[in-house]
């Protein structure tokens, strides 16, 4: 649908619905349209409002939803009926992993429901992401999603209610804490679009084979087939064959077209986790785990197992990189709620018959990446201004300073406006270096430390390449970027001891190999320069990725 047509469907913006006044369109599916709104008197209360609309069954005449033609009319009441109904059902649960809706109501013809908003990004996005970047979850990442998903769906079909569209499109990861959420119940989208020739009542893949008979009773089997499904698609990197595909092959004697994750990912996974993902996956409902705690209680063993393999004393202490080597992490990875405004995106609803289109808003907040460097114009009287202070470690590396983009020369607390500069270093007996920085107008002073390596001679390239350095306690080989480590790279200490691994902006961050000198080796993880468990580099990492999301998103926008 094009910006003009959704413009001529939506309600206008300023319009109001019951308390709430809207102020943009985030986004709009087969099934209806969701709007960003304020309550008229609570000024801080920001709502998703999602409004009945099958674009199919109806149009708008004024602010008013009417059927296309009388033949219409009775399949959008039924349809309607039944978005009221599974609204009130779903405005009844609450639990920590499932969509929260705080109000459904009539108006112009039609039903609204009012729903919370979350920060964060779809998981279908964060796979595509992570495959995108050739980089697979491990298992301890993947039952940090799947757990808590899975308590989620425990609790729905403990209320007696079934989900119906489970799949990574319908999983939400939340900014704060990366904990997953529940969205788009599929109930009353399946009785509309069993009626539609435009779409598909069912997602191929994920929905079992008893959910295309009408007749057959839905039991939570349905829910766990689908949630197989996600765990299939998050290890294998691809979804399987729908399941007629797979039941026309057995009633022919045929193999079964869907590869056991047992035999796709042998090796990647443990083989109890893998054959969990294949029982559920079973073609006949019997075979899978009957309900959602079991599959529950399987995950949080393969947690415990995990976690068991793993776990090393904190006493475990390991060298660390000559001082100064690996100073604070830069600012891009600081605290989120200093470094950027949260973006916005909503839970685009529930009963979304396609996907939504979601429209983001973000601040322009530096990205881990370093920026495109810029020069910023002379400021004005009336542009805020930041003062810069440059430290050099260690002490005696006593560094002439250049700005390389900007018509002034460099002094401790020189007032510059927020931009992205280039600096460079220099030091009798010391390495040059180039530093990138970006000074944010939240700032009240932007303070940079530096170490500066001596000038013990490179063998090889060590700006752009591969290179090794010669420090005072040991040596570096590996891939340089700007004349930093960066990269995969191996730390040699004159006592022996060793570190392999992954290295950015001068610092370890990523995962490593620590070898001591008596031949003891333990994995590491690393975030620039902070020693870090699994847990935590994960979401690091995914936070991370939900920068990058909101970052596309916005660019797209403009």
């Amino acid at each position: 649908m094009t910006d003009r047509e959704t413009h001529n469907l939506a309600l206008p913006i300023g319009s109001s619905i019951s308390q709430y006044r809207i102020e943009s369109v985030l986004g709009m599916g087969g099934f209806g349209i969701v709007y960003k709104a304020r309550h008229q008197f609570l000024y801080d209360r920001v709502v998703a409002i999602k409004e009945f609309l099958p674009r199919d069954l109806a149009g708008r005449r004024g602010t008013t939803v009417v059927p296309h033609s009388t033949s219409d009319q009775d399949l959008y009441n039924n349809s309607l009926q039944r978005f009221r109904n599974e609204g009130r059902t779903l405005s009844a649960l609450s639990h920590p992993n499932v969509v929260y809706c705080q109000d459904l109501f009539d108006a112009n013809d039609t039903a609204y429901l009012i729903m919370h908003f979350e920060d964060g990004a779809p998981l279908d996005e964060l796979i595509r992401k992570h495959e995108a970047q050739g980089t697979r979850y491990t298992e301890q990442q993947l039952l940090a999603i799947l757990i808590p998903v899975a308590k989620g769906l425990e609790y729905v079909h403990a209320q007696g209610v079934l989900h119906r569209d489970i799949k990574p499109d319908n999983i939400f990861l939340r900014r704060a804490d990366e904990s997953p959420v529940i969205i788009d119940f599929g109930a009353a989208r399946q009785n509309y679009l069993s009626a539609t020739r435009t779409q598909s009542p069912f997602t191929p893949f994920y929905a079992p084979i008893e959910q295309m008979d009408a007749n057959a009773k839905p039991l939570p089997t349905l829910d766990i087939h689908a949630f197989g499904g996600l765990m299939y698609r998050m290890v294998c990197g691809a979804a399987g064959p729908d399941a007629q595909k797979r039941l026309m092959d057995f009633s022919f004697g045929q193999k079964d077209p869907l590869e056991p994750a047992q035999v796709r990912m042998a090796g990647v996974y443990s083989d109890d986790f893998l054959a969990m993902i294949d029982q559920c996956l079973a073609l006949k409902a019997g075979q899978r785990p009957q309900t959602m705690t079991e599959v529950r209680e399987k995950l949080e063993q393969l947690a415990a197992n995990k976690a068991e393999q793993y776990s090393a004393p904190d006493s475990q202490q390991t060298n660390s990189v000559p001082q100064g080597s690996e100073a604070t992490a830069p600012s891009s990875a600081g605290s989120k709620s200093t470094i950027r405004k949260l973006a916005t995106l909503v839970i685009f609803g529930i009963f979304v018959a396609a996907p939504l289109t979601v429209w983001l808003k973000v601040s322009n907040s530096p990205q881990p990446a370093p920026p495109q460097i810029t020069a910023p114009p002379t400021p004005p009287a009336a542009v805020k201004t930041i003062p810069l202070y440059v430290t050099t470690q260690p002490e005696q590396a006593v560094a002439r300073i250049q700005l390389l983009n900007y018509g002034t020369d460099f002094y401790q607390g020189i007032e510059l406006p927020p931009g992205t500069y280039q600096l460079k270093l220099s030091a009798d007996g010391y390495k040059d270096r180039l530093k990138t920085i970006t000074i944010d107008d939240f700032r009240t002073k932007y303070e940079l430390d530096v170490y500066m390596p001596p000038d013990l001679g490179c063998d090889g390239n060590c700006t752009n390449g591969y290179g090794t350095w010669k420090y005072t306690n040991g040596k570096y080989s590996g891939l340089w970027q700007n004349s930093e480590r960066h990269g995969k790279g191996k730390y040699f200490w004159k006592d022996g001891s060793s570190y392999s691994g992954e290295w950015q902006g001068n610092k370890r961050h990523g995962e490593g190999d620590f070898i001591a000198a008596n031949g003891r080796t333990e994995r590491q993880y690393w975030w620039y320069g902070k020693q870090v468990n699994l847990e935590e580099l994960f979401k690091l990492e995914l936070d991370v990725t939900i920068d990058e999301i909101l970052a596309e998103e916005e660019q797209k926008i403009q």
